[in-house]
This record gives C-alpha cells, sequence and structure tokens, in this order.
C-alpha cells in the first residue's frame, strides 16, 4: 500500500538512496516502478551515466551529494567548544565491513588502525575505535565531533556493485 501511495502521488518524488551499490538492480526498478523524479546519489557524476543508464531513465535527475547529514538544531559556531579547549587530537569512528564491499569497505578499519599506531607512538590523544560496540549515535555524535581539534575521513560506501546480491552470495558461501 504504501508503494502505491508513492506511485500514485502527482508532486515530485525525491529519493536519497541508501547503500546503492547493494542490490543496485532493485533499487533501479523501484526508481521507475514508482516515477521517481530525482534521485541524490553518491555515485560520482562521470560514472552515474554507467550506473543508471540515461536511457533507461530517460525522465529521472541524477544529482551527486555526500553521505553524512547534520541536524540543523546544531548549536550555533559562537556557542562551540574552541579548538585549544578539546582534549582529543584526533577522532575516529569506523565500521567493521564484509568483504564484499571491496577493497574501500577494508580500508576504513585499516586506516583507522595505522592513525591510532602513529598517534599512541607519538604520544598523540586520539580516541580512534572500529568496533561495533564503539559506535556513537545521535546527539552523542556531534558531542564527540565537538570534542576532537580533527577527525580522521574516509570515503564511503564500496568500490563494488552487487546488481543482484551475487557477489555477496559467493563470498559467504567461500567463507563457511
Amino acid at each position: 500500500s504504501f508503494a502505491d501511495s508513492i506511485k500514485g502521488f502527482g508532486g515530485l518524488k525525491v529519493l536519497y538512496i541508501q547503500d546503492e551499490y547493494d542490490y543496485t538492480e532493485q533499487a533501479r526498478v523501484w526508481i521507475n516502478e514508482l516515477g521517481i523524479n530525482l534521485v541524490y546519489t553518491v555515485v560520482p557524476s562521470q560514472y552515474i551515466d554507467t550506473v543508471y543508464p540515461k536511457e533507461r531513465f530517460p525522465h529521472v535527475l541524477f544529482l551527486p551529494t555526500l553521505t553524512g547529514f547534520i541536524p540543523t538544531t546544531t548549536k550555533p559556531e559562537n556557542e562551540l567548544k574552541r579548538v585549544s579547549e578539546r582534549k582529543t587530537v584526533i577522532g575516529y569512528r569506523g565500521r567493521p565491513l564484509p568483504y564484499w564491499y571491496g577493497n574501500l569497505g577494508q580500508e576504513k578499519i585499516a586506516i583507522g588502525q595505522k592513525m591510532r599506531k602513529i598517534c599512541n607512538d607519538r604520544s598523540i590523544s586520539c580516541d580512534i575505535e572500529w568496533e561495533e560496540d564503539k559506535r556513537i549515535y545521535g546527539s552523542g555524535w556531534l558531542d564527540f565531533v565537538e570534542s576532537c581539534k580533527a577527525t580522521l575521513g574516509t570515503e564511503s560506501g564500496s568500490n563494488v556493485f552487487d546488481d543482484y546480491g551475487y557477489i555477496k552470495d559467493a563470498i559467504i558461501k567461500e567463507l563457511k
């Protein structure tokens, strides 16, 4: 019923797609089925037509975007902790990702591990973690970022598109 409601809506239909490298074909089908007009994608501009061919989506506008959004309810700039007051020099939260996300998925952990070792070897204050139980959500994330002088940045997503889930299935089978 939800899909039918969206199909029947006559206004602008906008999709912010999450993890579009997983089951990509399913997303493509739904874009057409639901009559989506505008898709914000994390696919780099030069590859959008490869992932979403113009001939298949002639009436859909694909616009590049970045992941990670900050709520409009954040503190005004003049209320933020001064950088000189922040105790942690470098902060980071990664996440272990399965092998089917390719090298990019594995880099998130490797970058955190290498940088934490560099900081520890040089006695630089850091709060760098990559385990699931160390994740930070909601307002806690904003507090964490404000407690750091700098944060590590890594590319998000995957460098592998698994249109039908076949890559994931094959890797899971091999790991058993």
